[in-house]
């Protein structure tokens, strides 16, 4: 089995790449935020038995292109950061796609599954919970909108070209190893630190805090399940808790006392998500097994030992 994973470095990507042991993985290690994390990641993918390419997938070689199963996660994230570079995040999510998708058509490989991992953002402005794959898709922010665009290229290159594609949206992924922009170890830090909290908005916004094993588990399956071709699915709890209450929990086992300031909310944030996981428990066999309570744990285990990653 030849497998491709791009954006292997990442928070997702990286946990993906360590349930393989001769994947190839690209990443070319983009500083948005410390690169320090991005290393330590390619450290246990290697260790693994994978092959690390430091390299853009835009320098792909449809010549040389023989894999049969690619994961594409390569990406710009950062809701409020595309606010800020949309046209960076377009140029990265979206025409990276097409390029990557166009070295594919252009192959004489026989590809078994191309697994898109895209975004909840793609939905915007919520209209009803939970959010099933038929919600509609009114992105609210660059990163978002760029998700969207990708998706679309993504299954016409299926409609077109018979790629067999699948496209998974995580839902607010959470768990060892988090990036230092997000939101759960942000919390983790500041408490642990004694540093004011951040909360933009009133802290009663939800999110369907999924831990990153789930998300994992049900990008595997994607590529697994025949019928899943062509299909795109919801990747979440079903749950939905609010940014006030994950502070409490996360204050049960940091018992420092902390200070919340609550800033004006970001039009780009939605109020509230929550993945409806029906498509996915039917076709792919999707069953969170993990929580968000372990996510809590196993990355606060892990930043009081690897502080210096964040530094």
């Amino acid at each position: 089995m030849k497998v491709l994973i791009t954006g292997g470095a990442g928070f997702i990507g990286s946990h993906l790449a360590c349930r393989f042991n001769n994947a190839d993985v690209y990443d070319n290690l983009i500083p948005y935020y410390s690169t320090k994390l991005k290393l330590f990641n390619k450290k246990l993918i290697i260790e693994n038995g994978n092959r690390f390419f430091e390299k853009d997938i835009a320098h792909l070689d449809p010549k040389n292109f023989d894999y049969e199963y690619i994961f594409h996660l390569a990406a710009q994230p950062g809701v409020r950061y595309s606010v800020l570079h949309p046209y960076e995040v377009v140029q990265i999510n979206l025409n990276a796609t097409v390029k990557l998708l166009e070295t594919i058509r252009k192959s004489n490989t026989d590809i078994k599954r191309f697994v898109f991992v895209s975004s909840s953002s793609v939905f915007g402005t919520i209209e009803y919970l939970p959010i099933d794959e038929k919600h509609p898709k009114n992105p609210i922010s660059p990163y978002g909108a760029s998700k969207l665009g990708a998706e679309k290229m993504v299954k016409n290159y299926y409609l077109h070209y018979g790629i067999p594609i699948v496209i998974v949206r995580p839902f607010t992924v959470v768990g060892v190893r988090q990036r230092p922009d997000m939101a759960l170890h942000k919390f983790i830090e500041s408490m642990i630190e004694g540093t004011t909290i951040n909360v933009y908005g009133d802290g009663t916004q939800t999110r369907d805090w999924t831990h990153v094993d789930n998300i994992v588990n049900g990008i595997l399956q994607a590529s697994k399940i025949k019928s899943a071709i062509g299909e795109d699915f919801n990747l979440g709890t079903n749950n939905k808790i609010s940014v006030n209450e994950i502070l409490k929990m996360i204050h049960r086992y940091v018992n420092n006392d902390y200070k919340i300031k609550y800033l004006a909310k970001n039009i780009a944030d939605p109020d509230n998500t929550q993945a409806d996981t029906s498509k996915a428990k039917k076709i792919l066999g999707y069953e969170p097994t993990k929580t968000l309570e372990d996510a809590i744990k196993e990355h606060l285990k892990f930043y009081i030992n690897h502080k210096y990653l964040y530094k």
